[in-house]
């Protein structure tokens, strides 16, 4: 792990794996009590979207980098190895300067199959290429002048979500929108709506919208139901840390189904949602797993092991 893969990791998330919790929760920012300070009060504000963090008693601050040599000690090197035992992640290129961060550079994109590594690696979170390509690319780029390459995805800032075996970065960070299939019956309504004059009326798959976590987790969702594509509109957050980004989208449905993570930050944030009747908790389908991916790739592991019987 390096500096910039340190960096776009969740603050919260990565609190929520040293089984912090947040003791309040407003639209940009989480406040949390010190673990440094060990005090009674919530003084260390997490803001969301900067993913940046400051004690208001002391008036510290910074980034994920700063809060773990500040907890643990040492140096950004020790940091980074902290952070990625913490995260189960790969460690790489751990010297990589924190005040000289390498630009990262894209130089091509291809369609999926290309690659065998990335095709294996999509194949080893239960996802088939045919699924995939729609919605995924290759992507290979450069940092500094070190060549990596992995499955992509474009977000609404045109930046893109990349993620394989040993990286988990994006080049602008939010969220991505996929837009609903819609029922069949609805395209047929409509057709015949069309073809009597009236265009009003009928049943609205704009009324609904799903909200998932991860990529993976709206694909795995995809081979749960047997479709290429589900019916409504969905939003990928792209890490928990975007959902207060896009609550005002969100409430311009009637309907928002859940499909948030089973772990301490996944659950804390839809326990606050549900209070609006709106926001419906959908994560009893893949429970006791800690997202639809885990367990979809559990249902297809005993499936094979049932299969060699």
């Amino acid at each position: 792990m390096n500096c910039q893969q340190a960096k776009e990791i969740p603050m919260t998330e990565f609190l929520a794996r040293l089984g912090l919790e947040p003791s309040y929760q407003y639209t940009q920012f989480w406040w949390y009590k010190d673990p440094v300070t060990n005090e009674n009060r919530a003084s260390l504000k997490v803001n969301l979207s900067r993913n940046t963090w400051k004690n208001e008693a002391t008036g510290e601050a910074g980034n994920i980098i700063k809060f773990v040599i500040r907890l643990k000690g040492g140096g950004i090197s020790q940091a980074l190895q902290f952070i990625a035992i913490t995260m189960n992640k790969h460690l790489t290129d751990t010297k990589t300067s924190y005040h000289n961060r390498k630009p990262m550079r894209i130089t091509k994109i291809k369609k999926l199959g290309n690659n065998k590594a990335l095709t294996d690696y999509l194949n080893s979170r239960g996802i088939s290429l045919e699924l995939a390509l729609p919605y995924l690319k290759e992507v290979y780029y450069y940092i500094g002048e070190k060549h990596y390459f992995a499955l992509g995805w474009q977000n609404e800032k045109y930046g893109w979500e990349l993620r394989s075996k040993y990286t988990k970065i994006a080049t602008k960070k939010t969220y991505t929108f996929i837009e609903g299939a819609g029922h069949p019956l609805y395209h047929a309504y409509m057709a015949e709506q069309e073809e009597n004059g009236d265009e009003y009326g009928g049943p609205d798959t704009k009324c609904y919208c799903n909200v998932f976590e991860g990529m993976f987790d709206y694909l795995s969702a995809l081979v749960y139901t047997k479709r290429d594509r589900l019916y409504y509109d969905t939003i990928i957050l792209n890490g928990i840390g975007m959902l207060n980004l896009v609550l005002p989208l969100l409430r311009e449905y009637y309907v928002i189904n859940l499909f948030l993570d089973n772990d301490s930050i996944g659950l804390s944030a839809t326990k606050s949602l549900v209070v609006d009747q709106n926001f419906v908790d959908r994560s009893n389908i893949y429970k006791p797993h800690k997202d639809f991916n885990e367990f979809l790739m559990y249902k297809t592991c005993t499936m094979a092991r049932k299969g060699k019987k």
